[in-house]
């Protein structure tokens, strides 16, 4: 079993770290991951009632086995095998009950649209100590940040430079929730494809509350943004936070 010093050492280097890290230091009792297709970052996670939406699990019997013998509550997770938008209608109502989720992953479609839809939805079921974590927040290239409705529509058609790593528009929720959700904390590893952090509590204290250039854009402007203009002003607009600052001063680890 990885000890909490190693942990909070590998952290900030992928998302399948940062979660377990996160779960523990929330004393997460409560989690949900949208997009979870293989369980890789669904079952190592060590919360007792945990939820997973995605319309095409694709966890092998096996390793869903094994991942029960090392945390025998992954018995009791909750499988919902549709779209998030089925979860949020149907299902959710009876399942998780408002300002009780400690902890969610977004993972799901790499669009702006529905990422962001499916964070609206998720919101009301935080608890005000809560955390949203999302993935693909920082592209690394043009190619990665291509808009399409999946990555098989990718690669029919890649743009140049693409090598298989897809993280769409996604990153465009954080000028949206900037401006949309002033009350919430809201930032980006720079790691990962970038790792989105909601919060609606405030992770920093004043003195260390990292500072952003204050950007005047309408939401009908963000629909018209690129990559490029995006890269240009990478910190601001997507409000990218070195690792090494986080876990100096960071509330969630400190």
């Amino acid at each position: 079993m990885r000890t909490l010093k190693f942990m909070e050492a590998e952290a900030f280097t992928h998302r399948r770290n940062l979660l377990p890290l996160l779960a523990r230091k929330l004393k997460a009792k409560s989690y949900l991951e949208i997009g979870v297709k293989g369980g890789k970052t669904f079952l190592p996670i060590r919360v007792r009632k945990k939820y997973a939406v995605d319309p095409n699990f694709t966890i092998k019997a096996a390793y869903k086995k094994s991942q029960i013998w090392k945390y025998p509550f992954n018995m009791f997770a909750k499988y919902f095998p549709c779209t998030s938008d089925e979860f949020f209608e149907k299902h959710c109502e009876h399942t998780i009950k408002k300002s009780t989720l400690d902890l969610a992953f977004i993972d799901g479609l790499h669009t702006y649209e529905q990422t962001y839809k499916d964070i609206e939805n998720t919101l009301p079921l935080l608890k005000s100590s809560g955390v949203i974590l999302v993935h693909d927040c920082s592209p690394k290239s043009a190619a990665a940040a291509c808009p399409a409705n999946s990555i098989d529509e990718v690669k029919k058609n890649p743009p140049p430079g693409f090598d298989g790593l897809w993280s769409g528009d996604v990153w465009k929720i954080i000028p949206r929730l900037t401006k949309e959700h002033p009350e919430l904390d809201v930032f980006v590893i720079d790691h990962d494809s970038g790792l989105g952090i909601i919060s609606k509590s405030n992770l920093f204290d004043d003195e260390h509350t990292p500072k952003f250039d204050q950007l005047d854009y309408s939401i009908d402007d963000i629909d018209g943004w690129d990559y490029d203009h995006m890269d240009k002003n990478r910190k601001n607009i997507i409000k990218t936070v070195n690792p090494e600052y986080l876990k100096t001063y960071c509330l969630l680890f400190n």
